[in-house]
Parts: C-alpha cells; structure tokens; sequence
C-alpha cells in the first residue's frame, strides 16, 4: 500500500512539475512577444504550413462527421416522431462543439507533430543553442511565429469543418433519409446566429494556441538523441488532446451557459 501511495505522489509530483515548466515556457513566449525584431515571413510560411496541412485531412474527416451525426440524430429524433428536428441538432451540435474539437484535434494530429519534430530535432542538434550564441531569439525566431500563426489559422479550419460537415449532413438528409431539404436548412439558420459561429471561431483561436505552445514545449525541451524526437512528437500529440477536450469543457460552459 505504502508502494502504490509513493507512486502516486510521485506522479502528481511530475505532473506539478510539468505544469510549471509548461507556465514557465508560455510566460516567456509572451515576454518575447514584443521582442525587437519579428519574423514576419516565418509567420506567413507557418500559417500557410498549418492550413494546408491541416485542410487536406481536416476536410474528409469533417465530411464523414457531419454525415454519422445526421444519421445519429435521425435515429433519435424518429423515435419521436420529429425526425425533421435534424437540421436544428446538427446545426448547434457542429459549431458549437464538434467543428471546433474536430478542427483543433486534426490540427494538432497534423501541424501540431510537425511543430513538435522539428523543434525536437533543433535542440537535439543544437541548432537551438547555435542560435543562443549568435544572438538570435529562438523564441523570437521559432515559437512566436507559430503561435500566432496557429491562432490565426485556427478560426478559418473551424469554418471550413462547420460548413463541410453541415453540406454533408444535409446531403444524407435530403438523398438517403428522404427528408425535405428546405426545411433542414431553415431549422439550419433558425438555430444558430453569428454570435454561435464567432464563439465556435474564438474556440478554435483558443485551440490554436494551446495547441502550438503545447507543440513547441514538447520540442523545445526534448533530449536524448533520435528517440527523443520520437518521445517529444508522442508528448505533443497526448498533451493536445487532452488539454483541447479539457479547455473545451470550461469554454462551452463560459459561452453557453
């Protein structure tokens, strides 16, 4: 018993000590936000990074989720006999929670590993400290480029999942469930405003973040060689997803309720 007590304060113990070298890393991104000089270009080809690469895959996914939740929610809704409430479930069900979970879990899936590699590799290689030596700020140069460039990005994928997902949803309606097309997309817009979409894009905005800071953190503190890249890439991908669904949970809340 006394075994299992020192394991499990040891891992809070790691997981304390995680947190606080993670505030650290966010508290120093922010402090160099306004550095000297800023690498507009480095921003411009992360942001182009990060929308194509999350795009290619973001766009099927969002396809086959707006078609599953169309069909969840006629098999639910049928057993009522309001089967034509499809449109409303689908609609508030995908821009408030799914299209920003699904845009934010594919980017970190995508962009968010590539971040964490690349970074990982930098350090293990001392590219990282090269840079320390000549006077370059690799926050400056390597992480706050891809912070904004994450949050920024990150609203427009939450769009392109929404509208993806809802053309698929409505196309299943229409074409294999026999439901009647006008009015799934008026109970469409009857039931969400642009408040709904501006708070699923400030959702994404949010993602974007945690989602490169937690990348970069991943890579930026990597070590041991060619397997600590491999280490540093699996970190990122669990640390993402926990804290987007975790985050997601006080966002709805805060918005919603």
């Amino acid at each position: 018993m006394e075994v299992v007590n020192v394991q499990v304060l040891g891992l809070f113990g790691y997981l304390f000590a995680e947190v606080g070298r993670y505030a650290y890393f966010v508290a120093e991104t922010f402090r160099n936000l306004f550095y000297k000089k800023f690498y507009f270009l480095n921003l411009i080809d992360e942001m182009n990074t990060i929308g194509s690469r999350s795009l290619l895959v973001l766009a099927p996914v969002s396809v086959f989720v707006g078609m599953n939740l169309c069909v969840e929610g006629f098999i639910f809704f049928k057993k009522f006999g309001a089967q034509n409430l499809v449109g409303m479930f689908v609609a508030v069900a995908n821009i408030r929670e799914l299209s920003p979970l699904i845009a934010g879990l594919i980017t970190g899936a995508k962009a968010g590993t590539q971040m964490a590699a690349r970074i990982a590799t930098m350090r293990i290689t001392q590219q990282v400290d090269a840079m320390e030596v000549i006077g370059v700020n690799p926050y400056a140069y390597m992480i706050i480029p891809r912070v904004i460039g994450a949050i920024l990005v990150m609203p427009f994928l939450v769009v392109v999942a929404y509208f993806v997902s809802t053309l698929s949803a409505y196309l299943v309606a229409v074409y294999q469930l026999g439901l009647n097309g006008d009015a799934f997309m008026n109970l469409v817009f009857a039931n969400i405003t642009m408040q709904d979409m501006y708070k699923g894009m400030i959702k994404g905005a949010v993602f974007g973040g945690i989602i490169a800071t937690v990348s970069c953190y991943s890579g930026y503190t990597a070590s041991g060689g060619a397997r600590g890249v491999g280490a540093a890439t699996n970190l990122a991908v669990v640390r993402m997803s926990t804290a987007v669904v975790f985050f997601n949970i006080f966002l709805t809340e805060w918005m919603f309720m």
